[in-house]
């Protein structure tokens, strides 16, 4: 059984269709050796990822110069044979191919005219709902403003407009402002005597003994005068006190 060429592995597994780490594997599990991997990817340069050309970031070319790839780094996807039947069979690189730059604009052709067409349709319903939108908000808007206008018609200042509604508020619920203030004003006397009463009933009279027994009272006699210290022999005293201290 012949085994896969370098280009199909390439081409089927890993993550790009350069040749990486998990195309690799597969080709040392067909047979391959790491000298004839080697040959067959200095051919072309193109054949590797950036990353993993000599020097790269992931270093597939030096690993495999040095006998130690680190199949770690591979990532295991498996295209299947229908990506290889893609591949032309000129041996170039699909990108890079003439059949298949030609293939690319023909399949993007019918998209690209169903993308416009559905961007007019969108464009055009966007601009039926935009009309209609800005149709209504006017229709509302003169609605009010036509019924400002009948409100405010023959009133040529802000108080006829206030004395209006409140002679409406008036005819349907009338007010007798008089007594309702009468009612505020009293409230706190009311209450205030609501609270004495309350008092009375807890505390009792608190004033009764002191009116029914009350105290006869009179002015004290005033106080006799205080004799004047002697200074002069509490001096004379600690002055002989002090000369009599031998030092």
């Amino acid at each position: 059984m012949s085994r896969e060429s370098l280009a199909d592995i390439a081409v089927r597994y890993g993550q790009f269709s350069t040749f990486g780490h998990k195309d690799y594997e597969m080709a040392k599990k067909s047979g391959y050796n790491d000298d004839e991997i080697k040959k067959w990817l200095d051919q072309d340069k193109s054949r590797l990822h950036a990353d993993n050309r000599k020097g790269g970031s992931t270093g597939l070319y030096d690993e495999i110069s040095a006998n130690a790839v680190d199949l770690r780094k591979k990532v295991d996807i498996d295209r299947g044979r229908a990506a290889q039947q893609a591949k032309p069979k000129s041996g170039k690189r699909m990108a890079g191919s003439k059949e298949f730059q030609e293939n690319l604009q023909t399949a993007k052709k019918p998209e690209v005219d169903q993308f416009k067409r559905q961007v007019n349709r969108e464009n055009s319903v966007n601009q039926k709902l935009t009309q209609a939108d800005s149709e209504q908000s006017s229709n509302i808007y003169n609605k009010y403003v036509n019924a400002n206008r009948q409100a405010q018609f023959g009133r040529g200042d802000v108080s006829s407009i206030i004395d209006k509604y409140t002679f409406k508020a008036r005819e349907s619920n009338p007010i007798d402002v008089t007594a309702l203030d009468k009612h505020i004003r009293r409230g706190p006397m009311y209450h205030e005597a609501k609270a004495e009463v309350a008092g009375l009933q807890t505390y009792g009279d608190k004033y009764r003994n002191s009116r029914e027994n009350s105290k006869s009272w009179s002015q004290p006699d005033p106080m006799e005068g205080v004799e004047k210290p002697d200074f002069m022999s509490f001096y004379k005293q600690t002055k002989k006190d002090i000369d009599s201290i031998d030092i």
